[in-house]
């Protein structure tokens, strides 16, 4: 993908930043314009105020804040998928200006994300084809000769210049998919995302249980919104096409309930993540048509008071801040990790210190690491973040390791306090037989005898 290849070199060099603050700040920056565009995207449509609830509960879902940060090609993939979405659904732009700017924008999507261009291409046909075949109207957004031009160029790139590895993987999702069938009875099949979901899977405390009502609360209204709209009960008026992708949206969510394995193709939380770029303004759409159901006229207090008492919990729950106030389980690092365990911070969920970063870079300039030494677990973080170590010229620091003479073990600030606090103190009869030459006071550098 571009996306991570020649496109951080280019900011990069534009800019004389370090790559690594390329990917921390850059990245994220672009990040930040897709619940802009989204807003954008629906105002017209419901509003600004609403238009800006549904933007608040798009960043409210936990997948935008955490998953997303570290997915660099799905960041920049969203913006142009945004893009396509506004300039799709725009009708004051010329039809030969239009088609111009599709295919720019279409090969963008196509060079930054794979998964987010076949999803694209199956939304933009579905719709087509509804329009064509169904309805009877041609959509004017909607031009068979876009569709054909993105599956060409998509299909392509794929196909020749990527060597088909997308494709081939494409080929064993679908076989995936298509083996799981048989236990199409069987809940298990559909994943734990899915299953959790669905309130069929234990939940670990009192919050988590909270937290889920509110999480179906939103779903609830979501529902009710897609209904509402395409029974035409409301005030608002979407395009033809938009309310098609939404639909079609809404279908593909309940496919990948009722579909055994096709949740587990991407990750369930980031398709979620990826409708709710569609679905997220029927959920506020949804609260006004229950308010309207509720009080047989429109009360835009009442209206309010829905909205907040649905929102508001469900992004205190997903950001993880009642837990953390609660001193429940809490998966959140800026909010919980001075609590976490070194097992779970260091080991599981990746986390690199400053100890970590500054042990990793003076092990990469003053150390000749390439096939002479070994690591622990910043082997798989620090190492080749900051270092830029190539993991397979590193081998792993276990108990059993000899270091001899002119070769060298890094330890982490997670192999140090595994020691100290008695998680892990078998690598002390290995580190005693070697010399000490860096300490930072979180992260050491060891030399054989």
């Amino acid at each position: 993908m571009l996306s991570i290849t020649v496109l951080p070199t280019v900011y990069t060099n534009m800019l004389g930043m370090d790559p690594t603050w390329v990917f921390k700040i850059i990245y994220p920056l672009i990040f930040a314009f897709v619940p802009l565009g989204l807003y954008v995207l629906w105002q017209p449509y419901i509003g600004k105020k609403f238009a800006f609830l549904a933007a608040f509960l798009f960043m409210a879902e936990s997948t935008f804040y955490t998953a997303m940060t570290a997915l660099d090609r799905q960041m920049t993939g969203e913006i142009f998928f945004v893009l396509l979405l506004l300039l799709l659904l725009n009708k004051k732009i010329k039809l030969e200006a239009k088609f111009l700017a599709f295919g720019v924008l279409s090969l963008a999507l196509i060079f930054s994300h794979y998964a987010l261009a076949e999803i694209f291409l199956f939304l933009i046909f579905a719709a087509w084809a509804a329009s064509f075949f169904y309805l009877k109207r041609p959509s004017f957004n909607l031009q068979f000769t876009m569709i054909l031009f993105f599956f060409v160029a998509m299909f392509a790139w794929y196909l020749y210049t990527s060597g088909a590895v997308v494709f081939n993987s494409f080929a064993t999702f679908t076989g995936y998919v298509l083996s799981q069938i048989g236990g199409f009875f069987n809940p298990a099949s559909r994943g734990t995302e899915v299953l959790t979901g669905l309130g069929l899977a234990q939940s670990p405390s009192i919050f988590n249980t909270i937290s889920r009502m509110f999480a179906y609360v939103t779903e609830f209204f979501i529902i009710v919104g897609v209904v509402a709209i395409a029974m035409k009960k409301t005030k608002f008026r979407f395009e033809r096409d938009y309310i098609v992708f939404g639909i079609i949206a809404f279908a593909f969510l309940l496919a990948l309930i009722a579909i055994p394995g096709l949740a587990n193709a991407l990750n369930m939380t980031r398709f979620y993540h990826i409708l709710l770029m569609i679905l997220a303004p029927f959920c506020i759409i949804g609260v006004w048509a229950f308010a309207q159901f509720i009080s047989k006229n429109e009360k835009k207090a009442f209206v309010a008071f829905l909205i907040v008492l649905a929102v508001v919990p469900y992004f205190l729950f997903q950001t993880n801040f009642v837990y953390e106030v609660a001193k429940s389980d809490s998966w959140s690092i800026p909010l919980s990790g001075y609590r976490m365990d070194p097992v779970r911070l260091y080991g599981y969920y990746g986390y690199i210190d400053g100890y970590s970063v500054y042990g990793a870079q003076w092990f990469s300039n003053n150390v000749p690491w390439v096939n002479n030494s070994v690591a622990d677990n910043g082997l798989y973080s620090a190492l080749p973040a900051y270092g830029l170590v190539y993991r397979g010229a590193v081998g792993g620091l276990t108990n059993y390791t000899v270091i001899y003479p002119g070769e060298f073990a890094y330890l982490s600030y997670f192999g140090i306090k595994c020691q100290t606090t008695g998680y892990n103190n078998t690598l002390v009869p290995v580190l005693n037989e070697t010399d000490l030459i860096y300490s930072n006071g979180g992260s050491e550098v060891y030399c054989g005898p």
